[in-house]
């Protein structure tokens, strides 16, 4: 099952990096490698998004459908699959700031619906790391 996490330090105030957290919502393909195309469906009062997002190439390609949500009292940015033929789950991303220390944790954690995960797949673990570090490096260099 993709179950996926990744947390690191980041050189940037907090509310610097919540900022990039809100515009990734609606811009993720700056912010995640692979992402080809992203449509925004529907705006709620409350600030969230459903989205299509269209990942990967050729054979590999995935569209992925998904209710997106902020909070700013904890920080956290929720992606909920909505209609994956396959998956259902979520993804979590989470700015943590703790005696001056700022991270960053994105969490993903998609299970099949129905019998065993499909194989062949791309390496989720690796996808979540490197979206972390693109944020990280975006932030980091944006303080500059």
């Amino acid at each position: 099952m993709p179950l996926a996490s990744y947390k690191t330090a980041v050189d940037v105030p907090a509310d610097r990096l919540w900022d990039l957290m809100l515009d990734k919502m609606e811009h993720p393909d700056r912010y995640v490698p692979g992402i080809q195309r992203v449509e925004i469906l529907k705006r709620f009062d409350n600030g969230d998004v459903e989205r299509v997002l269209r990942v990967g190439e050729g054979e590999a390609a995935k569209s992925i459908h998904e209710l997106v949500h902020a909070d700013p009292r904890t920080r956290t940015v929720i992606y909920k699959l909505i209609d994956d033929p396959v998956f259902s789950g979520f993804v979590a991303n989470a700015v943590f700031e703790e005696d001056g220390r700022v991270e960053l944790d994105f969490t993903m954690h998609w299970t099949p619906k129905t019998g065993p995960e499909p194989t062949g797949g791309p390496d989720w673990g690796e996808l979540v790391r490197a979206a972390v570090l693109q944020v990280k490096s975006i932030a980091e260099g944006a303080a500059r």
